[in-house]
């Protein structure tokens, strides 16, 4: 039965699938079915669901309870016991948190956790709670595997008592390699991250994980799934310091609007923390046109300029992106520009492709 708080997926394995669900509600309920099923998205609240369709809640149930019947839909009771999802732990953590965990298991995510350069061996030992045994015998595989970097070989501390030890300061080291430095430490003025005269784009975010304790990591993403499904698992397992918004979104066949959501929600659990791409990181990325693009529509044109050559027509660019169909369009268009791409029909027959005629009868 469906519940009010309930959380709706939609089951659509095709383009040929969702024309067939489309055209059994619209011949069950007329507009209204059309209305409930574009309504849900990956992963919709019912509320979300009878405020977009705009429709009365009992209409919205009994189209609901139809759709289900049919397979169109997975409904889960938002209290549902997380733990019955079966998420895999192992999924969101990174290689390097793999290979600590099978040799030393949640001890040893706990003391590579609190690594960051400023605690000593002596604080580590004392927050991970671990013996000096145990810290010593960590430490020296993590140094071992070019994980971590010691001021000092690990082997001739190994008889050192915990005194002696807490004079040590331990750094991260091939995991820092690869990852984006903290904004902080880069060489950039101010302009450099944001256009002055452009204030309402929208820059390019890059996430990377804090140093949250493991056992905040499990319940916390577990919760999360209930709402956004696996997805948020994988991204957040695919969250490298490295890989910036665009990236994990076409990584993970997201939304830019469905990304920010999710990141927003791990953001705010503390889970991961963002900084924002410099324009000469940008150009490093995406290139000289990349970034011009990026001065006039930010993130968003980016995602579309690298949409550009992996799709083959423009509304499926549409549902790729998650903008507005005007806003693509400007986008298609002056990517096109910068590229030197001619584009063989007008702005009007592009807004037709997308049925919006207001735009096209005005263009």
């Amino acid at each position: 039965m469906i519940e009010p708080d309930s959380i709706v997926t939609k089951i659509e394995k095709s383009a040929v699938e969702r024309f067939k669900n489309e055209n059994d509600l619209l011949k069950k309920f007329g507009s209204d079915g059309l209305k409930v099923y574009r309504s849900i998205e990956e992963n919709s609240y019912i509320t979300d669901i009878i405020k977009k369709a705009d429709l009365d809640e009992t209409k919205v149930f009994d189209i609901l309870e139809y759709m289900e019947s049919k397979g169109m839909i997975v409904v889960t009771n938002q209290n549902q016991n997380y733990e019955d999802n079966e998420i895999d732990e192992d999924e969101y953590l990174s290689e390097t948190e793999r290979k600590i965990k099978d040799n030393f298991g949640e001890i040893g995510l706990r003391v590579y956790s609190l690594i960051d350069g400023v605690r000593t061996a002596q604080e580590i030992m004392e927050e991970a709670n671990v013996t000096e045994a145990e810290l010593m015998e960590i430490l020296s595989f993590l140094e071992r595997e070019k994980i971590i970097s010691l001021d000092q070989p690990v082997e001739d501390k190994t008889q050192k008592t915990a005194t002696q030890a807490s004079k040590t300061n331990i750094a991260l080291k091939e995991e820092v390699k690869t990852k984006a430095p903290p904004l902080e430490e880069l060489d950039t003025h101010e302009d450099e991250i944001l256009d002055s005269d452009n204030s309402d784009i929208i820059p390019i975010d890059l996430p990377f994980k804090s140093t949250a304790d493991s056992f905040k990591i499990y319940p916390t993403v577990g919760k999360l799934a209930l709402k956004y499904g696996k997805k948020i698992s994988d991204l957040y397992a695919s969250i490298d310091g490295y890989k910036d918004i665009i990236t994990l979104a076409l990584e993970h066949n997201l939304t830019l609007p469905q990304i920010n959501s999710m990141l927003a929600e791990l953001g705010k659990s503390g889970l991961v923390l963002f900084r924002q791409l410099t324009r000469k990181e940008i150009k490093a990325r995406y290139g000289e046109e990349g970034l011009i693009i990026y001065k006039l529509y930010g993130v968003e044109g980016v995602f579309v300029y690298e949409l550009i050559g992996k799709v083959d027509n423009l509304r499926t660019m549409l549902n790729m992106s998650g903008l507005e169909p005007k806003r693509l369009v400007d986008i298609f268009v002056f990517t096109h520009k910068v590229l030197g791409i001619e584009i063989p029909v007008s702005k009007k027959i592009l807004y037709k492709q997308l049925g919006i005629e207001s735009f096209a009868d005005n263009s």
